[in-house]
């Protein structure tokens, strides 16, 4: 008779209403913290003049370098995280790859601009600027995209 007591205190099994019930309940639990989870409307755009004003620093003369934008875009992202209810801890592949676009598209369009001043053509850095501009907006939805399919899937 102990052994029969023993076994059914040791069986861990659910059924599966009530497996089915907590699936269901942990599905409408990552629906609500995506829509927590909602990058601020302030932040793409910020990032883009950032973005575009490094860019356009060799045609204004302006003292926007590479440590600037860095410090500045990093400092964006801190503020947006406060503001955030909810922190976002991993990038995971996908938005490293979209990360590593958007460098990659910088740094294009900043080599575009000083080919454009080396042939003195000033007023056409303003097509590189937009360009960056309009990238990090792109960019900044692809990855806010990827990073919701990421909390619905539960990684």
């Amino acid at each position: 008779m102990e052994s029969e007591k023993d076994s059914d205190e040791n069986d861990t099994r659910v059924s599966s209403t009530t497996a089915s019930g907590v699936l269901d309940a942990l599905d409408n639990d990552r629906d609500v913290l995506v829509s927590f989870v909602t990058t601020p409307p302030w932040l793409y755009p910020a990032v883009g003049v950032v973005l575009a004003l490094f860019v356009a620093s060799p045609a204004i003369g302006s003292g926007v370098g590479p440590s600037f934008a860095v410090v500045a875009v990093l400092a964006l992202l801190f503020a947006s995280r406060v503001t955030s209810r909810v922190r976002r801890v991993r990038l995971g592949w996908c938005g490293m790859f979209v990360v590593a676009g958007l460098v990659a598209v910088v740094l294009v369009m900043l080599s575009t601009s000083l080919g454009l001043l080396a042939l003195k053509l000033n007023w056409w850095t303003i097509a590189p600027v937009a360009a960056t501009f309009a990238a990090t907006l792109a960019f900044g939805r692809l990855f806010d995209r990827f990073q919701m399919q990421d909390i619905r899937r539960g990684r």
